[in-house]
């Protein structure tokens, strides 16, 4: 009788010591999970944080018709004493993004935007002399005589975006500015930043 008590106490005990066991596994799992979801994931490199929020949140450097070619540059030629503390004009080339059709460039809508300014800039022509106040156009040097942008040509875009530091683009400041080729075509969006020493000719980040 009191062998088989004794059976009976050690089958228990090794119950208890296994369900232990189980317990304290399922704790160690819990842990790990909880900890691993607390630790941030990266997705490529970390880009400065935006403003604001642009006319088309996502920046998109090509559309279905034209594309941005080359650089963009910010204009701020003052005196002969050097530059003035901001930004009036921006320059940038198109081109038709492969497999994209001819368009006519002067039917475009720009808009220009910052985190205090959003701006549909009017069109004012091509060639010489550069826009007026709150106008852009077009100089189809790298092209033919018309404004339709075909394949293998490049337009330079010009747009006057401000004449003073209260409209015109301020060190470190970001812009987007869209150009909206035809009505209902896909929009190219460029969105860029001011460097913190404005020259007289910038290329912007």
């Amino acid at each position: 009788m009191m062998h088989s008590k004794l059976k009976l106490v050690g089958f228990i005990l090794v119950v208890l010591i296994l369900f232990s066991g189980c317990i304290s596994g399922n704790k160690g799992e819990s842990t790990s999970t909880q900890s691993t979801g607390t630790e941030p994931v990266h997705y490529g490199p970390i880009t400065p944080a935006l403003e604001f929020t642009p006319v088309t949140p996502t920046p998109v450097w090509a559309s279905k018709d034209v594309e941005l070619q080359g650089d963009v540059y910010g204009i701020a030629v003052g005196t002969s004493s050097g530059p003035i503390p901001y930004i009036h004009t921006i320059q940038f080339k198109i081109k038709l993004a492969t497999g994209g059709g001819p368009r006519d460039i002067s039917r475009s809508k720009l808009t220009w935007q910052t985190k205090t300014i959003l701006r549909n800039l009017d069109y004012g022509g091509t060639g010489s002399p550069d826009p007026l106040l709150y106008q852009w156009k077009i100089d189809m040097s790298q092209g033919d005589t018309d404004t339709m942008l075909e394949g293998g040509e490049e337009f330079t875009i010009t747009a006057k975006i401000g004449d003073s530091s209260s409209n015109g683009l301020l060190p470190n400041r970001m812009f987007a500015i869209e150009l909206e080729p035809e009505k209902e075509s896909p929009t190219l969006e460029i969105i860029r930043f001011a460097p913190a020493i404005i020259e007289n000719y910038n290329k912007l980040g």
